[in-house]
């Protein structure tokens, strides 16, 4: 691509908001800075305002500060586009930018405006405005219709201004061409996401004794499930806490322990009680990654009950890696990352009584977890194999080398056998 620098335009930086969807474009900025390459990154932020880059482990950061105003709206809408145009016309006016990747819509979008790349590529963790419209699935109001019907525009816009269109599942490529198809066709690229395999790994410890070491909420004595989700609709723990009520019900004997923040926390706290499931369910709120990581080695099985729009399913593989089993739902491209040996753990729908089902399989032992099996699953998608590939899509330095592996890796998902 000649010389330049690599710009990354994200929905934050994992470092300020832990999370998967941040996650993925930080670590693959620190690898790029890594393999030599000069990288600037854009993202909006509560802790820090504008003009003040930092240097983050060699990735120039450039935050912006983003308001209150609750999203989606037209302020929200036009404050971050133009505050990301305007950071990256200052990058750009220092050194010319080869490469502009896309992580987040606005923020592309906004980059998009401020600089003139050579090459464009844009990533799709999921489509911009069904994950929108997902969200707020009880709120029909002009405005949100409005801000609905301009999300796709500007998705439109976007897919055919990118010279290349990233999927990480067959599941998005499928909702891209169905959606736009006029406008990505020839552009899409399916290649899966990644897991640290070094960062997320095996406790020599037994969970039980974690949860011992952890203290309260936890309780050694008992089975305990856990998740770690964004506290919204589209994220099904309504779903999952009516599945624990009715294992209750039964007088099974588990916990569950869930970890996130989000704006649907009291809802779930008065769910919980409504169920009367208090002395079984505890939220965490925003956990570190080192507590992150604890809570994997901690349960006893993790639980994802996605409602919808699950474009890749990175904490299936973080729990994997942790040797961790996961009982899910066939949603998205959940079924594809957990691969054909895992089908099993696949409820038979996304409701609360399929949930419970698999739920009480594994509480009877009736699923039995192969902690190694799941491990070995991870490592098919560890991150220096696949940043590697990653890397050179989006430098368009592909050989024959790198175009054999990603075939490998990419049928591992894409070729799976879908419920």
């Amino acid at each position: 691509m000649g010389e330049g620098q690599i710009l990354i335009a994200a929905g934050g930086w994992h470092d300020d908001s832990p999370g998967g969807a941040y996650r993925l474009p930080t670590d693959f900025a620190r690898y790029l800075v890594r393999q030599g390459h000069r990288v600037a990154y854009i993202c909006p932020s509560k802790l820090a305002s504008c003009d003040k880059p930092e240097d983050c482990a060699g990735v120039e950061v450039n935050r912006y500060s983003v308001g209150e105003t609750s999203s989606p709206s037209i302020i929200n809408l036009a404050a971050h586009l133009y505050r990301s145009r305007r950071i990256a016309a200052r990058i750009a006016s220092r050194s010319a930018v080869s490469v502009l990747l896309g992580h987040a819509p606005l923020q592309y979008l906004g980059s998009l405006s401020g600089c003139s790349p050579k090459r464009k590529c844009y990533t799709v963790h999921s489509p911009f405005a069904a994950e929108l419209r997902s969200n707020y699935p009880n709120r029909p109001k002009l405005s949100r219709r409005g801000a609905w019907a301009a999300a796709k525009r500007i998705e439109a816009y976007i897919y055919l201004q990118s010279d290349v269109v990233q999927c990480f599942s067959n599941y998005i490529l499928n909702q891209l061409q169905r959606d736009y198809e006029s406008c990505v066709t020839g552009k899409c690229v399916v290649l899966p996401a990644w897991v640290d395999t070094n960062r997320f790994k095996p406790s020599p410890e037994s969970a039980s004794r974690i949860r011992s070491l952890l203290g309260k909420p936890w309780n050694a004595r008992v089975p305990t499930f856990v998740t770690v989700r964004r506290l919204v609709s589209r994220m099904g723990l309504n779903t999952l806490l009516e599945a624990a009520a009715i294992l209750s019900k039964e007088r099974l004997d588990f916990n569950m322990v869930i970890a996130g923040q989000g704006p649907l926390l009291e809802q779930l706290r008065n769910q919980a009680s409504a169920l009367f499931l208090e002395n079984r369910v505890a939220f965490l709120g925003r956990v570190s990654e080192e507590q992150l990581i604890n809570i994997f080695r901690a349960g006893d099985c993790f639980v994802l009950p996605t409602r919808s729009l699950e474009g890749f399913g990175l904490i299936i593989l973080e729990a994997f890696a942790c040797g961790t089993p996961v009982i899910a739902v066939p949603v998205g491209a959940i079924p594809e990352v957990f691969g054909a040996s895992l089908q099993d753990w696949l409820a038979h729908d996304n409701s609360a009584v399929a949930l419970a089902e698999r739920m009480r399989d594994f509480l009877m032992g009736r699923l039995i977890a192969d902690s190694e099996g799941l491990r070995r699953r991870a490592l098919e998608f560890d991150f220096n194999v696949m940043a590697a590939m990653h890397e050179h899509l989006l430098l368009e330095m592909e050989s024959e080398a790198v175009t054999a592996a990603k075939t490998a890796v990419t049928s591992t998902i894409i070729n799976e056998p879908r419920l």
